[in-house]
């Protein structure tokens, strides 16, 4: 497949949802692949795409379990189960062009980090936070995204409209505007000038006693 590709396209940037940290939260993984359910081939399949990559071609790790990432440091663990937890599932030989060619991109869910309905929201830690609250997280995620990845950081939206109307969900009030305060102040390297950690502590504590009473 690396071949084809790259013989039309010899310096591509492969995007990749999800790769060798997507499956190596599993505990164990790297010894028990073959009876992993759900992506247990992924590691050997990437893998074959590393070993014939050519000079130009780039791969990046695409990290959509970043998707329920919260905290600071969430983000700055995304970073290295990519560059270096990641080789429990990297054949030896393939370690140092691993690191030459893959790299760490970052996903951000939208609705996850403002609570906007997809199905339900009352499992996600958002759901118990103040709207004021939420667009403070989804700038301080923006931020935090940016801060940790090599290039690429991508947001995934369901239902939600950004710039049209219409649509099943209106986009939240600053939604917009906490993205782009967000990348002025990384742009500028500037600190995000604030830190949600309690906030988000409440929020878990509240969302695990809702949940347990099943309200």
């Amino acid at each position: 497949m690396m071949e084809a590709i790259q013989s039309r396209f010899p310096d591509i940037v492969l995007l990749l949802s999800l790769a060798h940290s997507y499956v190596n939260r599993t505990p164990d993984a790297g010894r028990k692949l073959a009876q992993l359910s759900s992506y247990g081939l992924l590691p050997a399949f990437i893998d074959g795409l590393i070993e014939a990559a050519g000079p130009r071609v780039r791969i990046v790790d695409g990290q959509e379990q970043a998707y329920g990432y919260l905290t600071t440091e969430d983000y700055f663990r995304g970073y290295h189960d990519i560059k270096q937890r990641a080789l429990e599932l990297v054949p030896r030989r393939l370690w140092q062009k691993y690191r030459r060619k893959m790299e760490a991109g970052v996903a951000i869910f939208a609705n996850y980090q403002l609570a906007v309905n997809r199905t339900t929201t009352r499992y996600w830690p958002p759901h118990y936070m103040t709207p004021e609250t939420r667009l403070r997280l989804f700038e301080q995620n923006i931020y935090h995204a940016l801060k940790t990845t090599d290039e690429y950081a991508w947001l995934y939206s369901e239902h939600m409209g950004w710039w049209e109307s219409g649509y099943q969900v209106p986009t939240p009030d600053g939604a917009l505007q906490a993205i782009r305060t967000a990348r002025e102040k990384f742009t500028a390297n500037k600190p995000l000038g604030f830190d949600l950690d309690n906030e988000i502590a409440q929020a878990r504590l509240k969302m695990k006693e809702a949940t347990r009473r099943k309200e």
